[in-house]
């Protein structure tokens, strides 16, 4: 808009609408990988076997 009617933008204004377009990116892409590895998460927990509390090892 500020190139459109050439005038100069104010650097606050410019500081916040690139947080802004960021924070929300990352948001969605952050949002849709953490859904996909949770996902995946979940498919390995129930290929694996149910392990027994006399199969575990104690380490002191």
């Amino acid at each position: 808009m500020c190139s459109i009617r050439n005038i100069k933008p104010d650097p606050q204004i410019l500081i916040a609408f690139v947080s802004a377009i960021s924070t929300s990116t990352g948001y969605y892409f952050g949002s849709s990988q953490g859904s996909s590895k949770k996902d995946d998460i979940i498919a390995d927990a129930s290929n694996k076997p149910i392990v027994n509390a006399a199969d575990t090892v104690n380490v002191k």
